[in-house]
């Protein structure tokens, strides 16, 4: 198969109706927030477990792209032709706090090279067979002549900021 797992599309058109309506699950959280970002998923199967999804950003700026997700072997009908949907939430989870480190790095001129990032997302199923998120490990190593200290703030700033990273974290708000 050639086909591209990713596919950016030309239509970029900010259709959101729908989640509009949508319920605030965190609407208990105790501070305001001061923005929503609404991103719109259409979904539809195809052969197998294997799944194609258009996924529209609701931000200016932003691209709407296609994507494919499949199973592997070990799930049938699962063919590995593509990406399992975790893989994308823990690809998800380490791609959003790198952007808001080499955001923060910028912002206060650090002066950071580079870095390298590992990461490790597990999920299970509890006794009653209910999906759980387990934790995420992050490790990050830099390139840098910053002191230890300044870097330590740098990494705790930008997981207070990552919305997957906190995402992993919803159960605290939601009781």
């Amino acid at each position: 198969m050639n086909e591209s797992i990713v596919k950016k599309l030309a239509d970029d058109t900010l259709s959101l109706p729908g989640l509009a309506a949508a319920p605030d699950l965190l609407s208990k959280q105790q501070a305001p927030m001061a923005f929503r970002i609404p991103i719109k998923v259409e979904l539809w199967t195809e052969e197998g477990i294997r799944k194609r999804a258009r996924v529209t950003p609701g931000m200016k700026g932003y691209s709407v792209f296609e994507l494919l997700s499949d199973e592997g072997t070990s799930m049938p009908p699962g063919t590995d032709s593509a990406p399992a949907p975790l893989a994308y939430f823990a690809a998800g989870a380490a791609f959003c706090l790198a952007s808001h480190l080499t955001l923060l790095i910028n912002q206060k001129h650090l002066n950071v090279r580079q870095f390298k990032m590992e990461s490790e997302l597990w999920f299970s199923y509890s006794q009653e067979g209910r999906g759980l998120c387990l934790g995420l490990r992050t490790l990050v190593d830099f390139d840098s002549d910053e002191p230890a200290q300044r870097i330590r703030e740098l990494v705790s700033e930008a997981k207070g900021l990552c919305l997957v990273v906190n995402s992993v974290n919803v159960r605290r708000f939601l009781g």
